[in-house]
């Protein structure tokens, strides 16, 4: 079932099937064909195709509406259909693979192994557990008790660290009205505020406003506030940043030891270890001193090298190894022997030829990871160095609904990365949707993982106008194009919606339109503009000049496949101005 986070339904019998577009369904074995369902009202849509049935499926559409034997979300066309005829399937959680194996009627034991995918096993009988680091095993129903596996020596339980945040000096409910050394949104606690003040050597006081961190640089007026929390840069004896990184060294290499080597932190170290990174990490960037915390980021590194790191389970120790990682980039975004230790596989390749940190809980396929790219490869720098990296060393994009179970969301990066976005919890060639607007038969079919992808990178090209000297020409174009919704490109979005969120117009009409196919695009703007319209031939204009950084040579898109891969492929066409 098409959702953000695809559901899987597993059924006992043939069942009635209702319309949903994008999402699929299918049948194992052979089945007693189900009354059909009245039939439905033709709406228009995208043909998806459907796997081909097994005979005698009874299938009278592509979706169900039954799940009488189960249901587990966070699924892939083949998880799904693994977990009704049993077998393995990856991307899988403790509780879809448990799920699975107990909607099974033959499964009896089920294993989540380890790794990049997260394989879950399902097994008919009961079985031989081996010893894999972080994975975990479990059975259903009656089972006879197999031969048990040699007797291993357990590993030794970490002795608890001790606390890096002192909290005595913390002021509820006060504020100092002061931001002078810079300030910083998303920023998850009182500790990490601190700790960032800490890691500045000109810093007397900070505040906590909500989920903004304020960096004081002089002993600042207190005044009463519902949300706040302040204090003062230490409780106790003042030391300089570097000498206080370095009292944290042991304690959180320690920490991350344990977490890389057993899949999870007690609770309290677990908030307070992100809560320090974030505080190191803030510090740093804002003061520029990357020397105070170099000790923190090398034993971190090192205590990172070649292990996998990931949870035992989805919830808040989830985003502790991208956490550590991009705090790890940060330090050193250039170092192949750092970024090297932190990533791997198609995310390291992704950094190494694009500094894009990709932060998705290892969500995203081999599929998704190759085709953003192919797209990254054929971005124009100019678009990339003022836009995407807007002058950072890296951009940190995440999936933030990959960390979603149990109430947890995912904690924020920008602390870490000057520049990021985040995508939904789609995987490239699962569904698609409807580029244009339709009008003159000009129609695109683009995959809906990269149309996001597209989407929210083009958000960054809006730094890129000042540079070219085209804010004035965008202010202008927006003005003439308020009140009619074809003087829009993507005009199914609307004028009214335009005129209200002017930081969408660049990323609905380039990232929706002009980077899945430039040459549809400008057709469409041609047709518009022998209607009596000229402002969409202006903004087809607009992004001509922001991709070709006002050049004459100027790179537009042409979709592969009718759109459904999600790939375009570049030519650059010669411009006269």
């Amino acid at each position: 079932m098409k959702g953000g986070a695809w559901r899987c339904h597993l059924c006992k019998e043939s069942a009635y099937f209702t319309d949903r577009v994008g999402s699929e369904a299918g049948c194992v074995g052979s089945v007693t064909p189900a009354t059909p369902a009245p039939a439905p009202v033709p709406v228009p849509r995208t043909p998806v195709p459907t796997p081909t049935p097994a005979s005698n499926c009874g299938i009278q559409a592509d979706k169900s509406t039954c799940w009488d034997a189960g249901f587990f979300d966070y699924a892939t066309r083949e998880s799904c259909h693994a977990a009704c005829e049993g077998g393995f399937f990856d991307y899988a959680t403790r509780e879809s693979c448990r799920n699975a194996c107990e909607v099974n009627g033959e499964c009896r034991t089920w294993a989540l192994m380890k790794g990049g995918a997260w394989r879950c096993h399902l097994c008919k009988a009961s079985a031989y557990f081996t010893d894999r680091a972080g994975s975990e095993a479990g059975c259903v129903g009656s089972v006879t008790p197999a031969t048990p596996a040699p007797a291993r020596t357990p590993s030794p339980v970490p002795t608890p660290t001790g606390p890096l945040i002192d909290t005595s000096c913390h002021r509820r409910g006060v504020d100092t009205s002061c931001w002078d050394l810079g300030f910083e949104d998303g920023v998850m606690s009182a500790g990490a505020c601190q700790v960032a003040c800490q890691m500045m050597d000109n810093c007397r006081e900070w505040t906590l406003n909500g989920e903004r961190c304020h960096l004081c640089g002089h002993d600042a007026t207190f005044r009463s506030g519902s949300v706040q929390t302040s204090g003062t840069r230490f409780c106790g004896a003042s030391k300089t940043a570097a000498a206080r990184a370095s009292e944290m060294v042991s304690v959180l290499r320690t920490r991350v030891e344990s977490f890389c080597s057993y899949g999870y932190l007690s609770g309290n170290d677990l908030s307070e270890t992100k809560a320090v990174l974030q505080g190191l990490a803030l510090g740093m960037r804002l003061s520029g001193n990357k020397v105070a915390v170099a000790t923190v980021a090398q034993a971190l590194r090192q205590a990172m090298q070649g292990k996998e790191c990931r949870p035992q389970k989805c919830g808040p120790e989830s985003s502790l190894r991208d956490l550590v990682a991009t705090f790890v980039l940060a330090l050193s975004p250039n170092d192949a022997s750092a970024y090297g230790a932190v990533l791997s596989g198609k995310r390291l390749t992704l950094y190494q030829k694009h500094r894009v940190n990709i932060v998705d809980n290892g969500f995203l396929d081999d599929v998704s990871l190759d085709t953003m790219d192919k797209f990254y490869s054929e971005l124009p720098s100019g678009l990339m160095q003022k836009g995407v990296l807007g002058g950072a060393d890296f951009t940190t994009i995440t999936v933030g609904d990959a960390y979603l179970c149990k109430g947890f969301h995912l904690d924020s990066f920008a602390s870490f990365s000057a520049r990021g976005f985040n995508l939904f919890h789609l995987q490239v060639g699962r569904s698609t949707e409807q580029a244009f607007p339709g009008d003159g038969g000009i129609v695109l079919d683009e995959d809906l993982a990269m149309t996001v992808v597209h989407h929210e990178t083009s958000h960054q090209f809006d730094r890129v106008l000042p540079t070219l000297g085209m804010r004035a020409w965008f202010d202008e174009l927006r003005g003439l194009s308020a009140g009619d919704d074809l003087n829009w490109l993507r005009s199914q979005v609307g004028a009214t919606y335009f005129q209200g969120a002017p930081q969408e117009i660049i990323a609905s009409q380039m990232g929706n339109l002009y980077l899945a196919d430039s040459f549809k695009t400008l057709s469409l703007a041609l047709l518009r503009h022998r209607g009596g319209r000229a402002t969409p031939l202006g903004w087809f204009l607009v992004m001509c000049d922001l991709a070709s950084d006002k050049t004459n040579s100027v790179p537009m898109y042409r979709s592969v496949g009718g759109g459904a891969s999600g790939v375009s492929a570049r030519s650059d066409v010669a411009a006269t101005r």
